[in-house]
């Protein structure tokens, strides 16, 4: 299969996933049916530049930042020093990442993931993204730093999807993440969930 037709029901797949859930509340509503013709219009763009043959991916994946809260064992990030406890002088200002959301968003990319480390602890990056209705954000997060202001930021801008990682079950995520770690996910997820906040979850399987 082309890989652009593979990708392009991807997102329209996610799509309607995403519709089934955000149709149940007003403001919702009124998010997907503003995106759901960005949606299209990006697929044209790409479209277009795949005919002088310039391929543009409808995702990208930025790791926004260096460092994270948690020591989780066997972390990749950690052990080739891509991840750290402290600020490295490597992450890229707002203005650098202002600049690289405007060019995806001219480009037709959809979706832009924002890792890390752990990306909430840039949340100037997360404040400055939610200015992009146009483009789906799903933020990969630890989840253990999401406190009553970034959930009002997640109501508030509904491009924004947080992504809690977490290993299966509560005894192999506390295992790997830290004891109590599934406790404070599970209390994210139902405040998410009574906020009517569309959420996914990140599992490692094997």
């Amino acid at each position: 299969m082309d890989i652009s037709l593979f990708m392009n029901q991807g997102i329209l797949s996610i799509a309607r996933t995403a519709a089934a859930f955000y149709f149940k509340d007003k403001k919702n509503r009124r998010f997907i049916m503003d995106f759901t013709p960005q949606l299209t219009r990006n697929a044209k763009i790409r479209a277009e530049q795949e005919q002088r043959g310039i391929h543009i991916p409808p995702f990208l994946i930025a790791s926004i930042a260096s460092r994270c809260n948690l020591h989780c064992t066997g972390c990749y990030a950690r052990a080739d020093g891509a991840c750290s406890d402290h600020h490295q002088k490597t992450e890229m200002d707002v203005s650098h990442w202002k600049s690289i959301f405007e060019q995806a968003n001219a480009l037709g990319i959809s979706f832009i993931l924002l890792a890390g480390g752990e990306p909430l602890l840039r949340k100037d990056i997360l404040s400055l993204a939610g200015n992009y209705p146009d483009i789906i954000f799903p933020v990969f997060t630890n989840g253990t730093l999401i406190d009553e202001a970034y959930i009002d930021l997640f109501q508030n801008c509904r491009n924004l999807i947080p992504v809690l990682s977490m290993e299966g079950t509560a005894a192999d995520t506390d295992l790997r993440r830290g004891t109590g770690i599934s406790d404070q996910l599970s209390k994210v997820m139902s405040e998410l969930k009574q906020r009517q906040i569309l959420y996914g979850t990140s599992v490692t399987v094997t």
